[in-house]
């Protein structure tokens, strides 16, 4: 994202530059001029009313696409293309994006086979496997996408414009026989639309490979429009021009069974263990997908207490069922703020208000979800319905203007460039199949605004003009006449103006860059900590947020470790250095509430420095208490909460109050193994040995048979409950 701001910037600086030298305004209408203005106001709105406007502003830290400063850059691009960009240049712009393709595919793909060149490059050249990742890598390949799904919606993205550039060559090259024979570039477009197929194969490839669901079913969708637009296409060409439809037409059939058949050899060819079949994949992803939680729901909320696997074991939740609950969660949410939504991007802040009690169940219980995993549903809780609706219309906008370039008979939009509006509207379709399991990220945004451009161009015609001149002649299209003659030197003002836009365009950078050094510097403290060099990650961390002072991250990091660093000072008896660090460790994590009171994982790690500090001062065992009720009141569903409240409590002697705490506990999360050892062990110095032998057996019969700790606990209750029952008169 930081990459895309720097680019963005340098472009629009170009941009500005070219209109002072040019003293003409380039800026032109197009047709999406008000569905894009319209989804801008909508997230500016939303970003006005949002629980944390920063966040709102920047995006979530660690992705930032999504705030609305990313919104706002890709629009920004979307423009810059439109009044820079000719008609004639786009094949070459998709071209290069189909050789990008090609290239992301070919380094992922190594991965399948246990080789990935990241580890190589991270290694320096020492290590050519996959042990570098922390996932299974060589089961789902991600390359450079760094998640298995978001390198499948690339793929889904691109693979209909490449399937549509294949054709257009051949059509192209079908027609230039017709005039007469010219070798070079006949075989120039043979070379291009054979590779284009040959990427529409390795697209595929890369696909099975990821195994990504939301992928296969985004892919089905984006070539199902595909061949019905250009059925629906190729009819209407039919009754228009009744003399010429079939050779373009039988072209396009030939290429389209080729392709076809080709994906059918690859699929069979990869086949099991490497990737389910079809049947198998929408079989098992369509049973679970739109199941409702309803009935987990009843599990946790009723007062029975019902035997849970502990799904971990057994591989755990299918993510089917997990979508299906924080889906639920969304909508909770969207019904607490309907209009506007929680803030962009705000969906790991609001989420755990609404979070559904049968999240505790599933085995990714204790994740941070900031995103609700279906782009539309996170638009809704995010943006309410303002920003859905607006989201959608421009989609539905960009579809519309692709049917009717489509359905023109003019000769300004040629057979070929309408077979890549046809690419492109496909996969635009099969990305939004795919965010609907899922959420975007940079590069297929960037793509999809990619997209409504090359629409917006074709869709322009010579007598839409790009602007006026200074003595206000009209200039049609964007393009500078051959004898167009400017003066060899500028003027005042024009200097003045370029002038501020260098300046302009440097501040920028400026800004930009000192975000990547500040997260650079956070990045190497946080290693340096791992590493055990205290004083050099602390170094760091401080540097991190004089930086960039508004970050709340940093400052919880920060925060962590002075108290770490003052409780260690206490244990070695250096009682000055130890207050001191204390000092700073709370005034720090004060800072981090202050810039961000809804991230619930800052409120976490406020009660965590409390906790590390009560060696010092027990008084801050109250304090750590009170943050984990603070930040209950934002999660009233997380059991871990709960769970770490009842051992604050029982630090402080309140051990009624612990066991009942963590009686709720277990309630709202049946198989806490730990929760229920702890409680266990309350009932054991209670002397109820028959309510702590019933949460040791539930440990050991439906949570953990290994877990040792239980055994040897159980044994030792049985023998204290023998003894008791001895010495009883």
């Amino acid at each position: 994202m930081l990459l895309t701001y720097s680019l963005t910037v340098a472009i629009l600086g170009l941009w500005i530059a070219r209109m002072s030298i040019e003293q003409r305004l380039l800026l032109r209408r197009t047709a999406f001029d008000l569905p894009i203005a319209l989804f801008v106001a909508s997230q500016l709105l939303s970003t006005l009313f949002s629980i944390h406007p920063h966040t709102s502003l920047f995006g979530y830290y660690t992705r930032f696409h999504g705030g609305l400063f990313s919104t706002l850059t890709y629009v920004a691009l979307f423009y810059a293309f439109v009044n820079t960009v000719k008609k004639s240049q786009i094949l070459a712009i998709v071209i290069s994006l189909l050789v990008a393709a090609a290239g992301v595919s070919l380094y992922a793909l190594p991965e399948h086979f246990g080789r990935s060149p990241s580890c190589y490059l991270i290694s320096g050249g020492q290590n050519f496997g996959v042990d570098c990742w922390v996932q299974d890598v060589q089961n789902r390949i991600f390359g450079t996408f760094g998640q298995p799904n978001w390198l499948a919606a690339y793929v889904v993205l691109l693979t209909p414009v490449a399937l549509s550039v294949a054709v257009t060559q051949f059509i192209s090259l079908r027609e230039m026989e017709k005039v007469g024979p010219d070798q070079r570039r006949s075989w120039l477009k043979m070379v291009l639309g054979g590779a284009s197929l040959a990427i529409v194969a390795l697209l595929f490839s890369i696909l099975l490979f990821t195994q990504s669901r939301s992928g296969l079913a985004g892919l089905l969708g984006g070539l199902s429009i595909w061949a019905g637009v250009v059925l629906w296409y190729t009819l209407r060409w039919r009754s228009a021009s009744p003399q010429i439809w079939w050779a373009p037409t039988k072209t396009m059939l030939i290429v389209t069974t080729i392709c076809a058949l080709s994906l059918l050899s690859i699929t069979q060819l990869i086949g099991e263990p490497f990737a389910p079949n079809f049947n198998q994949v929408f079989s098992r992803y369509f049973s679970t997908s739109f199941t409702t939680s309803s009935t987990l729901e009843n599990k946790v909320t009723t007062n029975e207490v019902l035997p849970v696997a502990n799904r971990l074991d057994i591989g755990g939740t299918d993510s089917g069922e997990i979508r299906s609950i924080v889906w639920s969660g969304a909508w909770n949410v969207f019904k607490r703020y309907p209009l506007l939504g929680s803030g962009v991007e705000t969906f790991a802040y609001s989420y755990y208000q609404d979070r559904p009690m049968a999240h505790n169940l599933v085995s990714e219980w204790d994740f941070l979800y900031n995103k609700a995993h279906n782009e539309f549903l996170n638009y809704l809780a995010t943006t309410g319905v303002v920003g859905l609706v607006s989201y959608s219309a421009l989609l539905i906008w960009f579809g519309v203007v692709s049917l009717q370039l489509l359905a023109t008979r003019q000769e300004t939009v040629t057979i070929q460039e309408k077979y890549l509006i046809i690419g492109f509207l496909a996969g635009v379709v099969g990305l939004s199949i795919s965010n609907f399991f899922g959420f975007s990220t940079v590069m297929v945004t960037i793509i999809m605004y990619l997209s409504f451009a090359i629409v917006a161009v074709l869709h322009l015609t010579p007598e839409k003009t790009l602007g006026t001149q200074k003595t206000g002649k009209v200039v049609p299209e964007n393009v500078i006449p051959e004898n167009q003659v400017f003066p060899s030197t500028l003027s005042g003002l024009q200097g003045l103006s370029l002038a501020g836009t260098g300046i302009s365009v440097l501040y920028g950078l400026w800004l930009i860059w000192t975000t990547w050094s500040a997260d650079y510097a956070y990045t190497l403290g946080k290693q340096y900590l791992q590493a055990g060099y205290t004083l050099d990650g602390l170094q760091y961390l401080e540097s991190a947020t004089t930086q960039s002072p508004q970050e709340a991250l940093f400052y919880d990091e920060l925060a962590n470790t002075y108290a770490l660093v003052a409780a260690s000072l206490h244990q070695q008896g250096n009682a000055t250095a130890a207050a001191e660090f204390s000092q700073a460790a709370l005034t720090t994590s004060t800072k981090t509430i202050v810039l961000n009171p809804r991230h619930l994982n800052f409120i976490k790690s406020r009660a965590r420095v409390f906790i590390n500090l009560a060696g010092i001062d027990p008084a801050n065992f109250q304090k750590a208490e009170t943050s984990l009720i603070q930040a209950i009141s934002l999660a009233p569903t997380d059991a871990k909460l709960r769970y770490n409240l009842a051992l604050v409590e029982a630090a402080q002697g309140k051990t009624a109050q612990s066991a009942s705490t963590l009686d709720e506990t277990v309630r709202m999360k049946a198989n806490y193994e730990a929760a229920r050892l702890e409680l266990a062990r309350y009932y054991r110095s209670q002397k109820k040995f028959d309510q702590a032998t019933e949460q040791y057996v539930y440990i050991l019969s439906y949570i953990n048979a290994q877990n040792t700790v239980a055994t040897q606990e159980l044994d030792q209750l049985n023998r204290e409950a023998t003894q008791s029952a001895q010495t009883k008169p």
